[in-house]
């Protein structure tokens, strides 16, 4: 039987992650930059811990007022600088909380640590200086990266999320880019657990709980172990 973990995005302020924390398990956690604060994020380790689930690093650009989805560019020494010192101060921060266990990239930080050098190399620092392993895409830079860290890497897909060309996420802009309808999410689930370690569910999508336990049931009726 294969074990496939469930994991969400959570303490970014959002009101369903008591509810998401009965059906996944394992939160990544935002460290009060690109949206949420500490004092949350505290809060959210603890309930998690004392639920058993795995908790995750979850650094994300300092850019509250498009929750760190928008692109930046690295390319310029003061943009590649301002990301490095704030990526890290949050991940110090995260571990200050507590022990987490894996770290996942936020957003546009994610997608671009995926592909553009630059942010890979931001990322790795992360991963050599917490040592935690990642939680990224497969068929990128994030497996390179990991290895170059020394780091596991496992890899991830998403439920609530449509793919476009050679595996990559829709940007959220495009129509469709977003999957609300939580048999949609089932069956995309499904398409991706042969292939991955562990699968997303946003928790600012419409529907997210149902959506979560929609994946959980058809993973378990499929025969996958629900966790890591």
């Amino acid at each position: 039987m294969k074990a496939v973990g469930l994991n969400a995005d959570l303490a970014e302020g959002f009101e369903h992650d008591l509810d998401l924390m009965e059906v996944v398990t394992e939160v990544n956690l935002c460290l009060g930059c690109h949206a949420g604060n500490l004092a949350l994020t505290r809060d959210r380790f603890h309930l998690a811990c004392d639920r058993g689930l795995k908790v995750g690093l979850h650094p994300g650009y300092p850019d509250r007022a498009r929750m760190g989805r928008a692109v930046l560019d690295l390319q310029m020494e003061l943009n590649w600088h301002d990301a490095h010192e704030s990526l890290r101060a949050q991940c110090l921060a995260g571990l200050e909380i507590g022990a987490f266990e894996y770290l996942k990239p936020h957003g546009a930080f994610y997608s671009q640590s995926a592909d553009e050098p630059s942010a890979a190399e931001l990322l790795e620092r992360l991963l050599v200086e917490t040592k935690l392993p990642l939680v990224g895409l497969s068929g990128t830079l994030h497996s390179q990266t990991a290895s170059a860290a020394g780091v596991p890497f496992h890899a991830e897909g998403f439920a609530d999320r449509r793919l476009g060309e050679k595996g990559r996420l829709l940007p959220r802009s495009n129509s469709g880019a977003i999957i609300e309808e939580p048999e949609s999410a089932a069956e995309q689930a499904l398409f991706l657990a042969p292939t991955v370690s562990t699968i997303c569910v946003h928790g600012d999508t419409k529907d997210c709980v149902d959506i979560a336990r929609a994946v959980r049931a058809a993973l378990s009726v499929h025969g996958y172990h629900v966790g890591r």
